[in-house]
């Protein structure tokens, strides 16, 4: 993401030279720097209330629920039954009691 914003800086810094050597005037390029910023907050609010979670428990396959989440989880109704039987092989593969295709070792 660094190398994303330092592209876009780049990008805008880009638009102000032209507008300065096309003879555009000090305001034009704050006008058009403060709309690219307001148009930048909006997408990022939208990226944000519509993909950003509070974490992705449940959702990839490799990382083990604590109990404590699994817990709440289980009270909101964030998450099936099938959901916590998964979760609980994930942690008797992990933890050595059965290999991955579920055989007890």
């Amino acid at each position: 993401m660094g190398g994303v914003f330092r592209g876009m800086t780049a990008f805008g810094m880009m638009f102000s030279f032209i507008i300065d050597g096309n003879g555009g005037s000090y305001i034009s390029q704050l006008i058009f720097q403060f709309v690219c910023y307001f148009v930048g907050i909006v997408f990022l609010y939208i990226v944000t209330i519509k993909w950003v979670t509070d974490s992705n428990y449940f959702v990839e396959s490799t990382v083990i629920v604590p109990e404590h989440v699994k817990k709440e989880a289980v009270i909101e109704g964030r998450v099936t039954h099938e959901d916590v039987v998964e979760e609980h092989r994930k942690e008797s593969v992990s933890g050595g009691k059965m290999d991955v295709e579920g055989a007890i070792q």
